[in-house]
């Protein structure tokens, strides 16, 4: 069995996709928090952009992330420039872009794709700014798959690896 130092094990490499499992014993947003947290810290130019997926809100997501030194803004406003490139990390919330839908929306027009486009074109906007990218992180993607479907979860991923290596 190949061991290997915790920070190499956590650190994000350019271009590759890392996939976190949890249980009910462990929960993987710490591996997810370490991991983001040791590839944009100060002086490291990198920044991420991470997507919360579930009933934990964006808000408690940035609390521990500061808790391990990692600043960042909850991004409730994407076409805020001023948000973008102002921290390490950008956390936004598929739940709140649902229910931002969903009001929008009459309820019976509503269209799941639709989530999975604005979540594309999201990262896509935010992957084309200036800087470096470390991270784009969907956490949570079972709670994904509940809100939208397995399939278009899984394609959204594929779409997202594609577009995060290009």
């Amino acid at each position: 069995m190949a061991t290997l130092q915790l920070p190499e094990a956590l650190s994000i490499r350019d271009g590759e996709t890392v996939l976190v499992t949890d249980s009910v014993e462990a929960d993987g947003r710490f591996v997810l928090c370490s991991s983001v947290a040791s590839s944009c810290s100060p002086p490291d130019p990198r920044r991420a952009l991470w997507w919360c997926c579930s009933a934990v809100t964006d808000r408690l997501t940035l609390a521990a992330l500061r808790k391990i030194g990692l600043t960042g803004v909850v991004d409730d406003s994407p076409d805020d420039a001023s948000s973008k490139n102002s921290s390490k990390m950008t956390l936004r919330s598929i739940p709140n872009l649902l229910e931002n839908a969903l009001q929008d929306t009459d309820s019976t027009s509503f269209d799941e794709a639709s989530i999975a486009r604005d979540v594309y074109q999201q990262v896509d906007e935010w992957l084309s700014d200036d800087g470096v990218i470390a991270a784009v992180v969907l956490d949570d993607v079972t709670s994904l798959a509940s809100l939208i479907g397995e399939r278009l979860t899984y394609q959204l991923v594929l779409a997202l690896q594609t577009l995060s290596t290009r």
